[in-house]
This record gives structure tokens, sequence and C-alpha cells, in this order.
């Protein structure tokens, strides 16, 4: 079989509005273990006072947790990946829904736009 490795970086966004776009079923569902990681972006502001212990809180109501992962796909399927990610998702700037790498519920993605994927081809 002839396929690749596509490696993204994604940022899962809690507590976002639910998109239009949805990963598409015909793509591998789950990320490969092989490099996973996820990082919660610091979403707490500290503040010094007067006197007493520092004073914490959200910064918003909102999280990011960022994920880099990657899946391996057959020539079809990155036609279809790169045709979700150019067209459906604006180049990736557009949220969608995926299953959560950790919890398996749905969760809102968006691709971060800094970090586009990147495609090895495999033997």
């Amino acid at each position: 079989m002839i396929g690749c490795r596509v490696t993204m970086t994604l940022m899962i966004l809690g507590g976002a509005a639910t998109p239009a776009n949805t990963w598409p079923g015909t793509l591998p569902a789950h990320f490969n273990l092989e490099g996973f990681s996820l990082t919660p972006k610091i979403n707490a502001i500290q503040t010094t006072v007067d006197s007493g212990p520092v004073y914490q809180r959200p910064k918003s109501t909102g999280s990011i947790d960022l994920v880099t992962a990657s899946n391996i796909m057959t020539l079809e399927e990155l036609a279809i990946f790169w045709t979700f990610y150019q067209t459906a998702l604006v180049q990736g700037s557009l949220p969608f829904i995926k299953v959560h790498p950790i919890t398996k519920v749905n969760a809102v993605m968006q691709f971060d736009v800094t970090k586009p994927p990147t495609v090895v081809m495999l033997s």
C-alpha cells in the first residue's frame, strides 16, 4: 500500500459554538498514538496583591488545548483530507467537529494556521 503520514497541529476549543463542518467520516477517526501530544494552553491570570496569597482567576470561560498528531492515510484519503482542509475549512481557518482524542466525545477543533499540515509519503 502506498500512503502517507499527515501531521497536523490543532486547537481544541472548549466552550466554542458548534460549527457547520464535521471531520469527514471517510477519514481516520482517531490519531496515531506515536508522536501524539496534548498541551493545555494557560487560561489563567495571576495578580500579586499587597498582602496575602496571589489572586488567580480564569482569563475566559473557554479553554484551548493544543494537539500535535498524525494520521496514516491512503492517497484517496489524502485527497479527501486536502479538499476538506483547503475548501470546506478555507485553508484550515474554520472550526470543525471531531472526536476528542482523550474523552472520545465530539469536540470543536480548528487547525493552527501558523503550522499547516505536513504530508510525508510512505511506501
